[in-house]
Protein backbone atom coordinates (compact mmCIF):
# COMPACT_ATOMS: atom_id res chain seq x y z
CA UNK A 1 0.00 0.00 0.00
CA UNK A 2 2.78 2.16 -0.81
CA UNK A 3 1.29 6.03 -1.19
CA UNK A 4 -1.74 5.55 0.93
CA UNK A 5 -1.24 7.35 4.53
CA UNK A 6 -1.66 5.63 7.28
CA UNK A 7 -4.67 6.61 9.62
CA UNK A 8 -2.38 8.17 12.64
CA UNK A 9 -0.56 10.44 9.74
CA UNK A 10 -3.81 11.31 8.47
CA UNK A 11 -5.34 12.17 11.40
CA UNK A 12 -2.12 14.12 12.09
CA UNK A 13 -2.59 16.64 8.96
CA UNK A 14 -6.38 17.16 9.31
CA UNK A 15 -7.85 19.87 10.90
CA UNK A 16 -9.66 21.11 14.30
CA UNK A 17 -11.81 23.72 12.26
CA UNK A 18 -13.68 22.69 9.21
CA UNK A 19 -12.63 24.94 6.13
CA UNK A 20 -16.19 23.27 4.53
CA UNK A 21 -19.43 23.87 5.51
CA UNK A 22 -23.11 23.45 4.34
CA UNK A 23 -26.04 25.84 4.60
CA UNK A 24 -29.50 24.75 4.51
CA UNK A 25 -32.95 25.74 5.21
CA UNK A 26 -36.38 24.13 6.08
CA UNK A 27 -39.77 25.70 6.01
CA UNK A 28 -41.77 23.78 9.01
CA UNK A 29 -45.47 24.56 9.79
CA UNK A 30 -46.52 27.23 12.58
CA UNK A 31 -48.34 25.67 16.07
CA UNK A 32 -51.12 26.92 17.06
CA UNK A 33 -50.01 28.83 20.02
CA UNK A 34 -46.88 30.37 18.26
CA UNK A 35 -47.27 33.48 17.13
CA UNK A 36 -43.93 34.82 16.83
CA UNK A 37 -41.89 34.70 13.67
CA UNK A 38 -44.48 33.46 11.33
CA UNK A 39 -44.68 33.94 7.74
CA UNK A 40 -46.13 32.63 4.90
CA UNK A 41 -43.10 30.38 2.68
CA UNK A 42 -45.03 31.00 -0.93
CA UNK A 43 -42.63 28.67 -2.54
CA UNK A 44 -43.20 25.37 -0.82
CA UNK A 45 -47.00 26.89 0.68
CA UNK A 46 -45.96 26.69 4.27
CA UNK A 47 -47.35 29.11 7.16
CA UNK A 48 -44.54 28.91 10.04
CA UNK A 49 -40.97 29.20 10.34
CA UNK A 50 -38.27 28.90 8.85
CA UNK A 51 -34.91 27.14 10.27
CA UNK A 52 -31.38 27.98 9.11
CA UNK A 53 -28.34 24.79 9.81
CA UNK A 54 -25.08 25.41 9.17
CA UNK A 55 -23.44 21.84 9.41
CA UNK A 56 -19.76 20.95 8.63
CA UNK A 57 -19.34 17.76 5.69
CA UNK A 58 -19.67 14.87 8.74
CA UNK A 59 -22.89 16.13 9.30
CA UNK A 60 -21.83 17.69 12.69
CA UNK A 61 -24.06 21.25 13.93
CA UNK A 62 -22.08 24.43 13.75
CA UNK A 63 -24.84 26.81 14.29
CA UNK A 64 -29.18 27.45 13.55
CA UNK A 65 -31.58 29.92 13.77
CA UNK A 66 -35.23 30.47 13.10
CA UNK A 67 -37.11 32.93 11.24
CA UNK A 68 -40.38 33.91 9.80
CA UNK A 69 -40.92 31.97 6.75
CA UNK A 70 -41.52 34.50 4.47
CA UNK A 71 -38.10 35.58 4.99
CA UNK A 72 -35.70 35.09 1.43
CA UNK A 73 -33.03 32.15 2.12
CA UNK A 74 -30.53 34.57 0.18
CA UNK A 75 -31.22 37.75 1.72
CA UNK A 76 -31.25 36.07 5.41
CA UNK A 77 -28.32 33.68 5.00
CA UNK A 78 -26.47 36.52 4.36
CA UNK A 79 -27.59 38.00 7.36
CA UNK A 80 -27.26 35.18 9.43
CA UNK A 81 -23.77 34.22 8.17
CA UNK A 82 -22.20 38.21 9.24
CA UNK A 83 -23.48 37.11 12.75
CA UNK A 84 -22.17 34.03 13.33
CA UNK A 85 -19.12 34.57 11.26
CA UNK A 86 -18.40 37.66 14.05
CA UNK A 87 -19.62 35.19 17.10
CA UNK A 88 -18.35 31.64 16.02
CA UNK A 89 -14.60 31.09 15.61
CA UNK A 90 -15.25 27.48 13.79
CA UNK A 91 -15.78 29.60 11.06
CA UNK A 92 -12.15 30.99 10.93
CA UNK A 93 -11.24 28.67 8.48
CA UNK A 94 -14.12 28.10 6.13
CA UNK A 95 -13.46 28.46 2.11
CA UNK A 96 -16.38 26.77 0.86
CA UNK A 97 -20.09 27.09 1.37
CA UNK A 98 -22.47 24.09 0.05
CA UNK A 99 -25.35 25.61 -0.54
CA UNK A 100 -28.77 25.02 -2.84
CA UNK A 101 -29.40 26.52 -5.37
CA UNK A 102 -32.50 28.47 -3.20
CA UNK A 103 -30.27 30.64 -1.88
CA UNK A 104 -29.41 32.63 -4.94
CA UNK A 105 -26.52 34.79 -6.54
CA UNK A 106 -26.85 37.22 -3.48
CA UNK A 107 -25.65 35.11 -0.83
CA UNK A 108 -22.75 33.77 -3.51
CA UNK A 109 -21.61 37.45 -3.58
CA UNK A 110 -21.62 38.04 -0.26
CA UNK A 111 -19.61 35.40 0.75
CA UNK A 112 -17.01 35.90 -2.30
CA UNK A 113 -16.43 39.59 -0.66
CA UNK A 114 -15.48 37.94 2.33
CA UNK A 115 -13.21 35.28 0.50
CA UNK A 116 -15.17 32.28 0.63
CA UNK A 117 -16.74 30.36 -2.49
CA UNK A 118 -20.01 28.72 -2.55
CA UNK A 119 -21.04 26.12 -4.30
CA UNK A 120 -24.11 24.47 -5.27
CA UNK A 121 -23.18 20.94 -5.92
CA UNK A 122 -24.95 19.11 -9.00
CA UNK A 123 -25.93 15.72 -9.80
CA UNK A 124 -26.97 13.02 -7.18
CA UNK A 125 -25.37 11.24 -4.93
CA UNK A 126 -26.58 7.24 -4.56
Amino acid sequence: MSGCLSIAARERTKKAQPTAVILDSQSVKNTATSTRSVGYDARKRIKGRKRFFLVDTLGNLLASCVVAASCHDGTTAAQVWDALALSNELLDQVQLVFVDSGFGRRFCQHLAQRGIQAQVPTGVLA
